[in-house]
């Protein structure tokens, strides 16, 4: 995935959002202890999950535009299909990275899906 021959991804970037999703995550697992009543509730629990999430969100679909742009693949129309895209390129090294972002999205509401 990063040859130096053709196309490359750049790989700083992806290891920088990969990193923040990671920390993302850690702050959302933490926020699972929360009960239900106050994350509906508690404006500022709830905006900081909210928030989590969509940094989340926004890190995955930065990393596959990245590696989907770098590598010259079809251009996605949707958000949602960045993971499809690069499932139909076969790059077998990044089939735990896809089947992740594919139950991410598939989690996400419909009307995020919109986008």
């Amino acid at each position: 995935m990063f040859h130096e021959n053709g196309p490359s991804v750049e790989k700083s970037l992806v290891i920088a959002k990969l990193s923040k999703l990671r920390e993302y995550i850690g702050f959302l697992k933490e926020l699972q202890t929360v009960s239900m009543e106050d994350l509906v509730n508690d404006f500022k629990i709830r905006g900081a999950v909210e928030r989590y999430l969509q940094v989340s969100i926004e890190c995955m679909i930065d990393v596959g535009n990245e590696i989907i742009s770098s590598l010259q693949l079809q251009r996605p129309e949707r958000y949602k299909d960045i993971p499809y895209i690069l499932l139909q390129a076969k790059l077998s090294d990044l089939n735990a990275f896809i089947k992740y972002i594919v139950e991410w999205l598939e989690r996400r509401s419909p009307q995020a899906n919109q986008e």
